[in-house]
């Protein structure tokens, strides 16, 4: 038997200073004795006794990686340690405790310390294994030889076995096909093969031959399951060297656009705490991928190198995947000839991909020759079953064939010595699997939210398997093509997880259940957003209150996601079953948090349907709720509150709305529900808002996002930083407004609220343009102007679009601006903006006639509550939103520029009665940014000289001065208080004037 002692010098003073620190390192030490074969014993005074009774020639592999791996953790350990002693010998016959008694001899004669020491009787079998050097009677390691495994990997194995060579070769004249036709059109190779026939390691052994000349792997992407609704098939390209040298092979606006969107491949883990990104694939994806597959293939075209990109288990890929993969597939393929390689268990070619030129190869089995040339070259006693039995066994599968020699070496036998021969290789397979590999392989088959073995390494130690050992069981069920890689250690056999399931009993609840315990936590403290995945994995949670958090929250999500088919769905009960099977109290909260969603839908259909249908709908659907009203549940009622605040508002009843949502934040707040509470007090700032209280809006936007900080809720952090930012704009504070901009932007970017990211950078904007920086305007717009497109939000796009072109106008460019705006659809915006760019170019009187041309629409929609930003106009999501019922903004403005155009062209009476109504009759908010133009205009078409029946000129820039005045007062920072003065197109005229007049 062979034994092992381990000795650290002064244990017990250790004991005292670092306790836990030597518990957990004496444990690591047990683990990787234990993971080899081991039997361990702990005396009180820390020395570690190893024992190895299987000891047989074919064992010696797995002992001495189990010793080595002890003396590496030493090592590692050794700063925190006085010094320890390793010793290992194989002793005869003897008992326990006088093996103990020998091998505290053998320690003494150690001449070194801190080292690992051979006994003579061990040296001669160990010698293969490990490099040795002799001193006296002891040989001391000096490290461990490369060639310590005798049978590869699986794939090595499978370069050995000549699967790949005539594969490649088909490829490759499908590829140089590819190469030289006229139409540079994606290709696709499918290889398909039955389950156990190593299909994977053979696309990827093929994908290596194919770019053997290249300096970098093959991107590949690994699909774990049919339900994997998110982009975790897609994280090995996160990881892929080639990420970084991305931006190389891209154009200026390419780099700028990968910048902002490259984060997509690191979701979950590198991504911005709190995503709520929608299940479905995001524009975001689509473009990122294009970027890596474009940069990728214009490398490889500038070497000559075939582009292959690899799609493992493409069967298992969602129709939302493969649309997503051949649309940047095919924008890719314009750089050059790339052909995607794709592994099946089917010879079916998915319908997205069917548009591509096509060639299906079928893996084949492996003859009796190349199972008998591989078998030659390994130890007889891997192969002395290798007879036609073993081939039946295998059906010459190379995956099966690999897995039987695996085992082999595992246990030293042959097959005859293994319990039930009649059984199928994945049971026997499985018998020959230590309980943390089988711990290790189930979790990861449900674990599929966490794709890569750092995160599953996390989960592993929370099952008591020491991150110590996880490395390396990903590594030996990787090489044994039980995972695909030891990174993605996805199973590569369903049956076979289903043995091990079948195996660890009731184990297998322990390990879920942690699992959902981590997820939830990850979920519960903003780390994670709930996607459709995310909630199938948590729908069966032990707790009742768990899956409610869970249900509403996915809910939630997919009603501001604007997935109303999952709203409905809930609605119907498709998703709900798992918690309507729980108590009354959880049912009924269910069905509330339904109705509330349904609420939400009617009330958000201004686009849709008129207010009146949609009031009328609500209003029955409260009274047939009313019972949820009753006293006594008050912990409850806070959201059917909140719908009705917003009811009411849309029904013109602003103070009853406002004092319902301050009942219902009240609600929210004495049953610490955060999220509500910032529901609540965003619809209370809201309403302040639209009465023209911008101050008093201010401070709520600003409870509201301290209340979604604490409650963890990226939806209305998001809303109350943007909304906060329109009442700082509108306030006046542009200083202030950037910084609230840059961190909506911030956050929205990265949870996927792609509006809200677009909308703090066309808010941006609007501030340079208040200060007069139109060139960086201009920029701000372009930008906005191609992530709309990435996003696919068109009416955000064409906002940016118009705003654009103005900001050219203010430039010094105007005729940019009415090329730029020939090719967008008619609306008063556009005709305003046309106007101001033709009378810069001293064409007032096609200005008059563009502005007088205007049509406006009377509809004007209800105000709703802000669950998305109002993209029909530039004006409609920021002024309009504090102006209550009365004329727009944007009127106003157009009818006081019109006034001014007047004038220009010699109709000064008529400009005159113009500009007086819009500053004398008309309401003029205070906190209306072109106030101060309406006087400064009315005060450019008033005579120069006072005349009894008009107002004085003097006057008017005296009161526009004013105002600008006071609005500079509430800029914070200096360079914007002198960009706001100066550099302002029109309060820099405005101050010339007031010189002139001795105002200033």
């Amino acid at each position: 038997m062979y034994y092992l002692l381990i000795e650290i010098a002064g244990y017990r003073q250790l004991l005292k200073v670092n306790r836990d620190g030597l518990v957990r390192l004496v444990r690591d030490l047990c683990s990787a004795l234990e993971y080899s074969g081991g039997t361990v014993h702990i005396e009180e005074n820390g020395t570690v006794y190893g024992e190895f009774r299987s000891s047989s020639s074919h064992d010696l592999g797995r002992i001495v990686h189990g010793a080595y791996k002890a003396y590496e953790i030493l090592m590692d350990n050794r700063q925190d340690l006085h010094g320890f002693s390793m010793v290992m010998e194989y002793l005869r016959g003897a008992e326990r405790s006088e093996a103990h008694r020998r091998m505290n001899v053998l320690l003494q004669n150690a001449a070194v310390e801190s080292c690992f020491w051979i006994g003579s009787n061990a040296s001669a079998d160990f010698a293969q294994f490990l490099r040795m050097q002799r001193k006296l009677d002891m040989w001391r390691v000096e490290g461990i030889h490369d060639h310590a495994v005798v049978l590869p990997d699986f794939a090595g194995f499978v370069r050995d076995s000549h699967l790949v060579e005539p594969l490649c070769q088909q490829i490759t004249d499908f590829i140089e096909t590819l190469s030289q036709a006229d139409r540079r059109d994606p290709g696709l190779t499918l290889v398909y093969g039955v389950p156990g026939s190593g299909v994977f390691a053979i696309v990827r052994e093929i994908a290596a031959c194919l770019s053997s000349e290249h300096e970098l792997p093959v991107p590949e992407c690994i699909a774990s399951s049919p339900d994997d609704t998110e982009l975790s098939a897609f994280q090995a390209l996160g990881l892929h060297p080639f990420m970084k040298r991305v931006p190389e092979f891209l154009s200026e606006y390419e780099r700028e656009l990968w910048e902002n969107i490259a984060w997509v491949f690191h979701r979950p883990f590198d991504q911005p705490p709190g995503s709520v990104h929608p299940d479905s694939l995001s524009h975001e994806f689509t473009h990122a991928l294009t970027l890596f597959l474009r940069a990728f293939v214009t490398k490889c075209a500038g070497e000559g190198i075939p582009a292959v990109f690899v799609l493992q288990r493409v069967e298992k890929y969602s129709s939302e995947h493969l649309r997503a993969v051949a649309r940047a597939v095919r924008a890719a393929g314009e750089r050059g000839a790339l052909c995607v390689l794709a592994s099946s268990y089917t010879a079916h070619i998915p319908a997205p991909l069917r548009e591509f030129q096509s060639i299906k190869l079928a893996t084949r089995a492996l003859d009796p020759a190349a199972i008998s040339e591989f078998l030659g070259n390994l130890p007889p006693h891997l192969h002395r079953d290798a007879s036609s039995r073993v081939r039946i066994l295998t059906r010459g599968r190379a995956l099966q064939l690999y897995q039987y020699l695996w085992m082999i070496e595992r246990v030293g036998q042959g097959i005859e010595h293994i319990e039930q021969r009649d059984r199928e290789l994945d049971d026997i397979v499985v018998s020959v699997l230590n309980e943390h590999e089988m711990i290790a392989l189930y979790l990861a088959s449900i674990a599929t939210h966490f794709p890569t073995t750092e995160e599953l390494s996390e989960l592993l130690s929370g099952l008591n398997v020491p991150k110590t050992l996880s490395r390396d069981i990903w590594k030996s069920l990787s090489s044994a093509g039980l995972v695909y890689s030891p990174v993605f250690p996805y199973p590569t056999s369903e049956k076979l997880t289903a043995r091990i399931a079948g195996r660890l009993a009731e184990q297998t609840e322990t390990i879920r259940l942690h699992v959902q315990n981590e997820l939830y936590r990850m979920f519960a403290t903003g780390l994670l957003g709930i996607t459709r995945g995310r909630y199938k994995l948590l729908c069966d949670h032990p707790e009742p209150e768990v899956r409610l958090h869970v249900l509403k929250a996915y809910l939630t999500t997919a009603f501001h996601s604007a997935q109303t088919d999952i709203v409905d769905a809930a609605s119907s009960g498709d998703l709900t079953l798992p918690v309507m099977n729980d108590s009354a109290r959880v049912r009924r909260e269910v069905e509330r948090q339904l109705y509330v969603l349904t609420l939400a839908r009617v009330r958000d259909l201004p686009s849709r349907t008129k207010i009146t249908d949609a009031g009328s709908q609500s209003d029955g659907n409260f009274s047939a709720w009313s019972h949820f009203f009753s006293a006594g549940e008050t912990d409850q009622s806070g959201g059917l509150l909140l719908e009705r605040s917003r009811w009411l508002a849309a029904h013109g009843s602003v103070s009853d709305s406002s004092r319902c949502a301050r009942r219902a934040a009240m609600r929210f707040q004495e049953t610490g529900d955060e999220s509500g509470a910032a529901e609540a007090q965003i619809e209370i700032g809201y309403a302040q808002l639209a009465a023209g209280n911008v101050t008093e809006a201010r401070e709520y936007f600003a409870m509201a996002r301290s209340s979604a900080n604490e409650g963890f809720d990226v939806i209305h952090r998001v809303r109350s930083l943007c909304l906060e930012a329109i009442a700082t704009f509108l306030y006046g504070n542009y200083s202030y407004c950037f910084e609230l901009c840059d961190q909506a932007a911030s956050v929205s970017g990265g949870a996927g609220l792609r509006s809200w990211k677009l909308f703090a950078g066309f808010l941006r904007g609007r501030c340079h343009m208040e200060l007069g920086r139109y060139t960086t305007a201009v920029e701000c717009f372009d930008t906005g102007i191609r992530e709309a497109s990435v996003f696919g939000i068109e009416e955000a796009q064409s906002a940016f679009i118009l705003w654009y072109a103005r900001a050219c106008a203010y430039e010094g460019t105007p005729d940019k601006c009415l090329d730029t705006l020939d090719s967008v659809a008619h609306s008063p915006e556009r005709e305003f903006f046309a106007a101001e760019a033709l009378d810069m170019l001293d064409r007032a009187d096609e200005a008059l006639v563009r502005v007088r041309g205007i049509e406006w629409t009377e509809d004007r929609a209800p105000r709703v509550s802000i669950t998305r930003p109002d993209w029909r106009s530039g004006f409609s999501g920021i002024e309009e939103r504090a102006n209550g019922n009365t004329d727009t903004v944007f009127r106003k403005l157009v009818n006081s520029y019109t006034g001014y155009l007047l004038g220009r062209t010699g109709e000064t009476d008529e400009a005159i009665q113009l500009l007086r109504g819009c500053t004398r009759t008309l309401h003029s908010s205070e906190i209306d940014p072109h106030v101060p133009l309406y006087y400064f205009w009315y005060a450019n078409v008033l005579p120069k000289r006072r005349i009894d029946r008009y107002d004085d000129q003097t006057t008017e820039i005296g009161r526009s001065v004013k105002i600008v005045q006071q609005r500079l007062s509430r800029i914070e920072q200096h360079t914007d208080k002198l960009d706001y003065r100066n550099r302002n197109v029109w309060f820099g005229r405005l101050f010339e004037a007031a010189r002139k007049h001795n105002l200033v």
